[in-house]
């Protein structure tokens, strides 16, 4: 029995659980506040929530490069390969916002106007970012979608409902859109690694 990707399987089940936690704790964690002043308070400290964000990051990179590593060694699909691998790139470097909250948290004596530049430029910065996800996310779904294996059905599922995520993500304000979508589209992701891929080994 294949155990290659086991390891994956159970990080994309634990997405499944960790995302929609990660962002309902952040929707009910406070009342009373607008979003703009929610978003100054979460980059202006550290808490527990931006180790989660970082977990789910760590995750998103492990998942993305196993992913990359089975298409191209199993699937033949060089194109998707390369596609999994800049999503894991830009995973990384969307992940990397939280230095802004590190920055912002361990300054508390900075000037009051360079602070608002400060949560301002990671605002820009996390948008563009964001963007920037959704739209090598839709690159690598219409990859996943043209490859041409009989093996590849919950591949091709993960695929759609990886398009819906990236859609909703690059437009941003259907971006809570995406919270529905994307424990299903891990889950599914989980499902085809624990089966072992698109390959079967007699010896």
């Amino acid at each position: 029995m294949n155990r290659e990707f086991l390891m994956p399987g159970i990080a994309a089940v634990a997405l499944a659980a960790l995302f929609p936690l990660y962002w309902f704790s952040g929707l009910f964690s406070t009342s009373g506040e607008t979003l703009l002043e929610m978003y100054k308070a979460d980059v202006s400290s550290l808490t527990p929530i931006d180790g989660l964000f970082v977990l789910i990051g760590a995750l998103e990179i492990y998942i993305y490069l196993s992913l990359r590593r089975l298409l191209h060694h199993q699937l033949q699909g060089a194109f998707a390969a390369g596609m999994a691998l800049a999503m894991a790139i830009a995973v990384g470097a969307f992940t990397s916002i939280v230095l802004f909250d590190v920055s912002l948290a361990l300054t508390p004596g900075m000037a009051e106007s360079a602070r608002q530049s400060t949560i301002l430029v990671a605002a820009v910065v996390s948008i563009g970012l964001s963007v920037l996800v959704g739209l090598i996310g839709i690159a690598l779904s219409i990859a996943l979608l043209a490859l041409r294996n009989d093996g590849t059905i919950l591949l091709k599922i993960f695929a759609g409902l990886l398009l819906i995520c990236s859609l909703m993500t690059i437009t941003i304000l259907l971006a809570p859109v995406v919270y529905v979508f994307y424990p299903m589209a891990r889950v599914i992701l989980a499902a085809f690694f624990l089966r072992g891929g698109g390959e079967v080994e007699v010896v």
